[in-house]
């Protein structure tokens, strides 16, 4: 449990209060015209036996894990990198949440997508090296992803799918990505060879 974690009551209160951001506004507006509306009710906030802020349970909707967040901001980016996982799920024919590949390709859009990378929440959370920020914030998530996902975690050689998505995304340069309406548009479909071509093709 987070230190000065919040009750369930407020969590969902908080939640309520993040439909009004931008961001989740813009999602949910995407998520209605690709034809995946979400209503309120499809965000719930939980407490949760796992350490983890919260997250996205096909055909179930959106946990937000009420003793893992402290403050509204954490419950917008729950939200936010949650939706950008739906709008995957949504539009995305070929998406395997049990292939680590695909799980590792997701993880890495939802992070730029979603700002979690951004320097300032990357400060905050006591990582302060400011200069290739961005990639060591990947290197960390991809360790996550693949961790997370243990069922397919390949033991029998140091070159996980996880591993060469994130590779090849840190040769890329980001400066030249579209907009996030843009890359929301052409979502993770058949491209999980490369992250930059699940980001951009």
């Amino acid at each position: 449990m987070a230190k000065n974690s919040v009750t369930e009551e407020e969590c969902q209160a908080m939640i309520h209060k993040s439909f009004r951001t931008p961001m989740v506004r813009f999602l949910r507006e995407r998520l209605e015209k690709a034809g995946c509306a979400v209503g309120d009710n499809f965000f719930k906030a939980v407490t949760c036996d796992e350490e983890m802020a919260g997250a996205y349970v096909r055909r179930e909707g959106v946990k937000v894990c009420s003793n893992y967040v402290r403050i509204q901001d954490d419950v917008n980016m729950v939200v936010i990198r949650e939706l950008i996982h739906v709008f995957d799920d949504c539009r995305s024919a070929n998406l395997n949440w049990s292939d680590c590949a695909h799980q590792a390709c997701t993880e890495i859009r939802t992070n730029h997508l979603s700002g979690s990378c951004h320097y300032k929440r990357e400060l905050l959370k006591g990582f302060l090296k400011i200069r290739g920020h961005g990639q060591v914030f990947l290197g960390r998530q991809k360790e996550w992803t693949s961790s997370y996902n243990s069922t397919n975690w390949l033991l029998q050689t140091s070159i996980t799918p996880a591993h060469q998505i994130y590779g090849m995304c840190q040769k890329k340069s980001y400066a030249s990505l579209v907009s996030k309406s843009q890359l929301l548009w052409f979502g993770c479909q058949g491209c999980y060879g490369s992250c930059m071509g699940c980001l951009l093709q």
